[in-house]
């Protein structure tokens, strides 16, 4: 069961606003300088400020652009350190999700002949060769998904769990552990390397024992976004509601 939005929310960084232009220094200025107390003073001093910008000749608007340029330099530090911290609130992928990916890095999937059906293709290549592992196998997937969780819900909370996996409603998430046996790693999961049509089952189990397929062609595409359109198609077919947390965010 993944947490609800006001458990994920809480503390959740703010995105820093953008830098302002040039023109949009010269306008807050100006609006400053301006008596303005209606509404409609605010529209004529909008007007007026804008003609003058326009007036106004190519040296005199750039000392407003080498503001702003200090501005956008401190935004992209900004926005780099806000994409680390939005990094813990992230999400893993599910278990079917990780597969998929695993699916097509792998050079599972054979590239269908007309590539506007290539993302339904993919899901539903993906759906039978999930469908056809081994218990084992997807018990791995769901293992690594429930531990990945378990450590995001510790950086959502800063180190306090929030839910309960193994009390959780969720059938996928009410897995036994055999006795004295760990659960995967927590590190980064292991991906397929693309292989070359000759590449054997053997070798590729040995990449990942989770999956145990051979391999057809290698893959043409490495795109993350068309792994999650294919799993949101594969998901609308098969009638279940999709995860907010498998839309692709760049």
């Amino acid at each position: 069961m993944a947490p609800t939005n006001a458990a994920t929310r809480a503390g959740r960084p703010r995105r820093p606003k953008r830098a302002p232009t040039g023109y949009n220094i010269f306008m807050k200025k100006f609006m400053k300088s301006q008596c303005i107390t209606s509404r409609d003073d605010a529209k004529n001093a909008i007007k007026a400020g804008a003609k003058l910008w326009g007036k106004m000749s190519g040296p005199e608007k750039e000392k407003y652009g080498k503001q702003s340029t200090k501005y956008r330099v401190q935004h992209e530090a900004e926005m780099s350190n806000y994409r680390r911290q939005l990094q813990a609130f992230k999400a893993p992928p599910r278990p079917f999700i990780a597969f998929l990916q695993d699916y097509y890095n792998g050079g599972q999937f054979e590239q269908p002949g007309d590539r506007r059906n290539i993302v339904s293709e993919l899901g539903r290549s993906a759906s039978v060769a999930w469908h056809n592992l081994k218990p084992n196998q997807r018990l791995e997937y769901t293992r690594h998904f429930q531990t990945q969780y378990q450590d995001h819900k510790l950086r959502l909370s800063g180190g306090t769990v929030l839910l309960d996996v193994q009390n959780s409603p969720t059938p996928t998430l009410a897995v036994q552990v055999e006795p004295n046996r760990s659960l995967p790693s927590t590190s980064t999961r292991k991906t397929l390397e693309p292989q070359g049509p000759r590449a054997s089952a053997r070798n590729m189990s040995q990449r990942n024992p989770r999956l145990d397929i051979t391999p057809i062609s290698p893959p043409v595409l490495n795109d993350e976004r068309l792994v999650r359109k294919s799993a949101r198609i594969e998901s609308k077919r098969r009638n279940t509601p999709v995860k907010k947390n498998l839309r692709f965010r760049k």
